[in-house]
């Protein structure tokens, strides 16, 4: 059982990339892609140089934690240190960004469902929590990665609008 949700949470950023296929919601399909994209820019194009192996009070380390067993999107039978970078967490940015963008669509569609509003909330706490749990992040690299997909997910959400806005006025014209 303990395999079976670690890989089912390990799946995470890929299950929402089939559930916005599904929904056919392509401007969040390409939101989660620039989430990914972002966070690999934030990892290896800022965080590593800035942080690299060493720890620092508030921020902590930006390296994986000592004993970070298969952390990876993809399931991996072995059990290696992965050689990702774990500044920020990119499976909390993922969740936060997703439950953001799909909470303010419930508001902005002003749904009543509670059921929705509560797996949403559930999805951007228990995801974060895993990466601590199977201690693949620390606490510090799961609300920086929280954070950047709040926002990210807030942004993209309220900017909606306007993309198909122009696109719609680029078609007609």
């Amino acid at each position: 059982m303990k395999d079976f949700l670690l890989n089912l949470l390990r799946a995470y950023p890929r299950l929402m990339l089939v559930f916005s296929l599904i929904t056919k919601d392509p401007y969040l399909f390409v939101g989660i892609l620039v989430e990914e994209q972002l966070n690999y820019i934030l990892k290896y194009i800022i965080a590593k140089p800035l942080l690299g192996d060493k720890k620092y009070p508030i921020i902590g380390s930006g390296a994986r934690p000592k004993g970070a067993l298969n952390c990876g999107i993809w399931a991996n039978n072995k059990n290696v240190q992965p050689k990702s970078y774990g500044m920020p967490s990119g499976h909390s940015a993922a969740a936060l960004f997703f439950s953001t963008y799909k909470i303010l669509e419930l508001i902005d569609n002003k749904s009543k469902n509670t059921a929705l509003y509560f797996i949403y909330v559930l999805l951007a706490l228990i995801i974060p929590y895993s990466r601590l749990y199977f201690k693949c992040h620390t606490i510090q690299q799961a609300i920086v990665g929280g954070i950047i997909g709040l926002i990210n997910g807030y942004y993209w959400f309220k900017h909606k609008s306007d993309v198909y806005k122009f696109i719609n006025y680029n078609i007609t014209k």
